[in-house]
């Protein structure tokens, strides 16, 4: 915190005031950097095309965004500071998370309005799912240097998942 407090110019305890702990502040950047690369991803919905076709769409846009060597880089120090504290993200620092993928979000509610992905479901139980498939399948494995990249079998085992439990 000290290092930080320098770095902002601001006292230590400026900055305790903003966040009452280190983990409130990790949280706090984790949203903050996680939910501008989701800034990045436009998701154009057309009716008229596939749903499996679209989820392949959404699924590169994210990996686009989650395998670029910096946000690997922010991944291992998160990853790090998570397994120092002994503690996972909060369920509302997750939930903040997933409500700032609004172009993603989105595309689910025309989906599903659609009938193209069951409304059966809330759209941020698909998101949450859909993230789960991607770092368990993709992000993880890229993270710990066991794959160097998504591959195409992957990519459509997600599409797959996700189709056969959301259409």
């Amino acid at each position: 915190m000290d290092s930080i407090a320098t770095k902002a110019k601001v006292s230590k305890r400026t900055l305790y005031k903003h966040f009452p702990s280190k983990r409130a502040l990790l949280d706090e950047i984790l949203i903050h950097l996680i939910s501008s690369g989701h800034e990045k991803i436009k998701i154009s919905y057309d009716s008229s095309v596939d749903i499996k076709i679209l989820w392949e769409s959404v699924i590169r846009q994210k990996l686009s965004n989650m395998l670029d060597p910096q946000h690997i880089k922010l991944g291992k120090i998160i990853l790090s500071e998570l397994l120092k504290n002994e503690s996972c993200l909060s369920s509302n620092t997750i939930e903040k998370v997933l409500r700032s993928e609004q172009s993603v979000s989105d595309f689910i509610t025309k989906a599903q309005r659609d009938n193209k992905i069951s409304a059966k479901h809330d759209v941020y139980h698909i998101l949450d799912m859909l993230q789960q498939l991607i770092n368990g399948i993709i992000f993880f494995p890229v993270l710990f240097g066991k794959k160097n990249q998504a591959s195409e079998e992957d990519i459509h085992f997600i599409i797959e998942c996700l189709y056969s439990n959301f259409s």
